[in-house]
């Protein structure tokens, strides 16, 4: 059926969103970092067989928080009190970092209205190298537009605010 479809209809990209919905498709005798794994594994081959680019849309578990609750006493630092999540905090399994070719986290900053793109993980650096990019929200059009900020900028910002760089 898949081989029929990719046949008639090129398909050139594959977005799995969100990852959650499959769960349910998990068989009783694996435990959930088998089941990704495993699941990781044939998407993989099943992409590259198909040469197929393919992003898989996954939510981190509760996310970590920057500081204690009792530290925040300003309401607009209760919007941005979590830090920035790791492919390791995607729900399940360190199988989000250990098993991806390229792993991408976005953030949002609520205190500055910004979203940031983290490239925290590249296998082949003929693709690029770790780092980030930061975008607006134009209200106007309805597009994110990359914010113009110094690399010097940003290395002080991700030091002071995510301790992952």
């Amino acid at each position: 059926m898949t081989q029929k479809l990719l046949t008639f209809n090129r398909v050139d990209v594959l977005v799995i969103d969100p990852w959650n919905e499959l769960e349910d498709m998990r068989p009783k005798h694996l435990s959930e970092t088998e089941y990704i794994g495993r699941s990781l594994k044939q998407i993989r081959h099943f992409a590259r067989r198909n040469n197929i680019a393919t992003f898989i849309v996954a939510h981190p578990t509760k996310m970590r928080k920057k500081k204690e609750k009792s530290d925040v006493t300003d309401s607009q630092e209760l919007l941005n009190q979590y830090a920035v999540p790791t492919l390791y905090d995607i729900t399940g399994s360190a199988n989000w970092f250990n098993k991806a070719d390229n792993g991408l986290v976005v953030y949002r900053d609520w205190e500055r209205n910004v979203n940031t793109l983290y490239i925290q993980k590249v296998k082949y650096r003929q693709y690029g190298k770790p780092g980030q990019v930061e975008f607006e929200f134009n209200k106007s059009n309805s597009l994110f537009t990359e914010t113009h900020i110094t690399e010097e900028e940003w290395y002080q910002y991700e030091q002071e605010n995510t301790g992952i760089f």
